[in-house]
């Protein structure tokens, strides 16, 4: 494996503000959904009109980084198979997939298949790669690939603070 950026991912760290990733990327947009602020989460996307990857979002918590994900939409299979090459050179192998299907709609379905790699206590790798594919064709109409580098600490408080809210509002 190469070297990496435990502390975060390409330029940014874990913990930097808002501010501090908008000075690094002033064409960040706040794309977060209203259910999203309400859980102290805000996601803000740079689009990528260049190359293979169409857009970068960043994941806030309470003001603070703690994920960022690269989207790769509509890419070809073997432009896929290469963005998978390249992570396992610089990262290893992922683990087991998991796999979940379901209809978008009565002619196509999709299959979204997600792995992920442990690189440290503190860091998880996300791969969510999305096929919508014809059922009767079995032809891919579209795909949509995301890496997710995510601060795993962070994410699970996220988690805890979300049970301990759904706790809170149970009446017994």
């Amino acid at each position: 494996m190469t070297d990496m950026n435990l502390n975060g991912y390409g330029d940014v760290k874990w913990g930097d503000s808002i501010e501090d990733i908008k000075r690094l990327y002033p064409n960040i947009e706040d794309r977060t959904l209203e259910e999203e602020r309400k859980e102290g989460i805000l996601f803000f996307e740079m689009k990528n009109d260049t190359g293979i990857m169409t857009s970068q979002g960043f994941y806030f918590y309470h003001g603070k980084l703690y994920s960022v994900t690269l989207f790769f939409d509509n890419i070809d299979v073997s432009s896929g198979e290469m963005l998978l090459q390249k992570f396992i050179e610089k990262y290893g192998r992922p683990g087991n997939p998991k796999i979940f299907k379901h209809w978008v709609n009565e002619d196509v379905f999709s299959e979204n298949v997600i792995v992920s790699r442990s690189i440290s206590p503190e860091m998880v790798i996300y791969i969510h790669n999305k096929q919508h594919i014809n059922k009767f064709t079995e032809e891919v109409v579209a795909t949509r690939h995301r890496y997710s580098y995510v601060n795993q600490k962070i994410a699970d408080q996220i988690e805890i603070d979300n049970a301990k809210k759904n706790v809170n509002n149970i009446i017994l």
